[in-house]
Parts: structure tokens; sequence; C-alpha cells
């Protein structure tokens, strides 16, 4: 037996954008600040694209001689390091080396030097940095913003040999600075992503197949940071600190674009549409009485990455007279969340007694009768044959004010099944009655 009420009202509350929870990237000061990521010999395709977004100061100390200095040695992004000291890859930005050291970035394949002779980031500016290595090509490439700086052939090989991967700095070389800016969004792949000038991504990376690892930097506290690629590669953090300052702030990972409630049967169904979602884990349903405190009574998967709309459906089956609040919480794959907006429904009882038309009809092999009653009554609900031969007695009992469900099985009260045919079923109460057909097919 189910009870429900009547919704009077529907209010749709929700029809911005979730927006992702705070937004952070790392700063590094130069002094020693780095992250370590175990094992990064998996990290070592023999094609792979490296890809971040950087912001660099125009002045930063100089671990060598010490004070600060616009001209410096080479500062690591990227270092990945094997057992036998060998450098798998290094990616190091030096805004403008003393003599024997040019400027501009440098990409390292196993000591093949690429050096992009001149060009780097603006200070002080968000730029993206991408270097490709293609080992079928024997070609490696770098981009600063979106555009090419040059290619330079190498013959030689990403050796896949056990050691760590370092951001930022790498700890106990004297030879090096330690990067002096702030990272955000670092993405690893095992494919050349870019053969040609492109425009910086706008939001979030994305994460596929190719994806080795990806840090978006987002926890905000601690010292550890996820890898949101699902293999498993989370890093930990030496000294570098959390920063709100972002190149992707207007970056919306789920847009959320309706949220609506309507009555079907017995339960409230919510509907919501969202445009497009990056890195989307899904939605938990929350519920609340008050519009204070909110309870989780669901969860709905996310579609993780896509840009095409997608429809998402949810029932609540558990509900009762007065008003309910309905929001979303969802959840990014990095474990950040935003709620949406609140959506209001009231529900009020019912005004007068009613016998509802079974469904289906006809039917095989049940069927479901409602009524609905302004008031508690005591309620009784038959059926018969077409001779006024009662056949199965359905409810006798008393009952809440509301809209409730009974269910016929096509047995008689002995539990024998019955023949096909037209069947009567009649509710009474002490001042209400009514009759109504239906059908049985075999």
């Amino acid at each position: 037996m189910k009870v429900v009420y009547i919704i009077s009202i529907i209010v749709c509350l929700a029809t911005a954008g979730i927006v992702s929870a705070q937004n952070y990237s790392l700063s590094f000061d130069g002094d020693g600040d780095y992250i370590e990521i175990p094992d990064a010999d998996i990290l070592s395709p023999s094609n792979f694209t490296l890809e971040l977004w950087v912001n660099q100061p125009a002045l930063f100390p100089n671990n060598i001689g010490g004070g600060y200095e616009s001209t410096g040695r080479n500062t690591y992004i990227f270092k990945a390091n094997g057992t036998n000291t060998h450098t798998e890859y290094n990616f190091m930005e030096n805004p403008n080396a003393p003599s024997s050291y040019g400027a501009g970035i440098y990409a390292w394949v196993d000591y093949g030097l690429f050096e992009s002779d001149d060009e780097h980031p603006e200070p002080n500016v968000w730029t993206h940095i991408a270097v490709t290595f293609d080992s079928d090509l024997d070609k490696m490439e770098i981009f600063i913003g979106g555009v090419s700086i040059g290619t330079i052939q190498t013959e030689k090989e990403v050796s896949n040999t056990p050691g760590n991967l370092f951001i930022g700095s790498y700890p106990g070389d004297p030879n090096y600075n330690a990067l002096t800016g702030i990272i955000d969004e670092v993405r690893i792949s095992d494919v050349v992503r870019y053969t040609s000038n492109f425009t910086p991504p706008s939001s979030e990376f994305d994460t596929d197949s190719n994806t080795i690892a990806l840090y978006h930097f987002n926890e905000g506290s601690g010292t550890s940071v996820t890898d949101a690629s699902g293999n498993g590669n989370h890093g930990t953090i030496y000294n570098a600190t959390w920063s709100t300052d972002v190149p992707l702030s207007g970056a919306v990972p789920v847009e959320l674009t309706s949220f609506t409630a309507e009555m079907v049967k017995n339960s409230v169904k919510l509907f919501w549409v969202t445009a497009s979602e990056t890195n989307n884990f899904g939605f938990e349903i929350e519920k609340s009485f008050d519009s204070e405190v909110f309870s989780k009574i669901g969860f709905v998967e996310g579609k993780g990455t896509t840009t095409t709309p997608q429809q998402y459906i949810f029932e609540d089956d558990k509900i009762r007279y007065g008003t309910l609040y309905y929001r979303l919480k969802q959840i990014d794959t990095d474990g950040s969340f935003d709620y949406s907006d609140v959506i209001l429904v009231q529900i009020s009882f019912p005004e007068n007694f009613s016998l509802g038309q079974n469904y289906p009809n006809p039917f095989n092999p049940a069927t479901e009768i409602s009524f609905q009653l302004p008031q508690s009554d005591k309620v009784t609900l038959k059926v018969y044959n077409l001779l006024g031969q009662e056949i199965r007695t359905l409810a006798d009992g008393q009952f809440t004010a509301g809209i409730h469900t009974v269910r016929w099985d096509g047995k008689d009260n002995s539990g024998s099944m019955v023949s096909s045919g037209v069947f009567i079923y009649r509710i009474y109460t002490d001042s209400f009655s009514q009759i109504k057909k239906m059908l049985f097919v075999k």
C-alpha cells in the first residue's frame, strides 16, 4: 500500500550553472618547493605531451649566488630521474640565462636538448606551455600560449627506468634554481596532442584514455595532490603553498540548464539537464523539510566529460504532506563539489473523495487502483464479477487523508487466478461510494 499527496505548487529556482568548488593553484617561492610523484617510470612514454599553466615573476631568487635577479640559471618545471641519474625528460623555464645558457624554454629527452632560443612566457601572466615528443618522427616541439616556437630532430628515446617525477624543483641539485611562480593544471599524456598552433583550453584539462597523470590542484589544503586521471599517480607537496590565483577561474565544469520537479503517480520526479560537463563524477540528491537541514536521498552517476546536453531523472517515492525542498550536490572526479539552487515542492491534501480508473486497463497480470480522501476515514474496496459476486477484498480499514494506491494481482480471495472478463470494483466509506469497471485479459 502506498500513500501520496497532491502537488499543488512546483517552483523551479535552479537555472544557473553549477560551478565547481573553489579553484586553487600551487605557489612555489624558489626556495626548494616541489611536488614529488613516486615511481615516475610509468610517466615515461615514448610519445608524450607535457602541459601546464604557469605564472612567473620577472625577478626570482638566485639560489646559487644569492639575492634576486632577472638573469638566472635554469628553473625546473618537470624532471623525471632514473636510478642511474640520467634525465628521462626535463622541462625547464629560463627567463634570461647568462652567457653559455640561452634564454627561454629548455626541454630534454635523455640528454637530447631542445632550446627555445629566447622565447619564454611573459612575466606575471598566466601562460599555457606544452612540450611534445614524437619518437616515431624523432621530433620534439615546444608551444607557448598555443604557438609553436620550433622543433628539433632527435634520435633520443625516453628511458623507462624507475624513478620519481618532480614538479617545481629537483631537491639536492645545486646547479639549478627552484621554480618561483605559480603552477596550475598539469597534464601528462602518452600521445602527441598538438602538431600545429592551437588555442589553449579555456577550462580544466579533460582526462581520457591517453591521459597518464592529471593534476587540477583544487584540493586547497593539505600536502597531497590527487591524480584526476584515475591512474593513481598521486603526489606529495613539499613547502609549496595553495593559491587562489588561477588562470581558469571562469571555468564551469558542469553547466546546469534546468532543474524541475513534477508529481508522477505516487512520487515526486526530479528532472535536470546539463549543457556540458567536465570531470563530472555525479550528483547526490538531497531533500529537506525545513530548507535548512538537507539529507542525501540518492545518487545519479555523471557523464564525466562531455559537450553534449545530458538529461537526468530521479524519483523520490518517500514524500509527505507539506513543503519539500530539493537540491543537487554535483561532485567532480577530484572530490570537489558544489550545490545547485533549491527547488520547492508544495504538497497539499485532496479536497474531495474520488476513485480513480485502474491502470493499466485492460491488464494482465496486475493493475493498480488509486483513491483519494480529503480526511482520515474507514475505507472498503472490493472487486465483484458482473453477477455481483464478491471476488476480492483489496482494502478494509482506516486510511489517512491523501491519495492511496492498491494493487490487484488478478486473484480471488482464495488465491486462484480469475478468468478473463469484465470486473467491477467499488469503494465505500461512511459518506462516499463509487463504482468503476475494469477488464482482465489472458
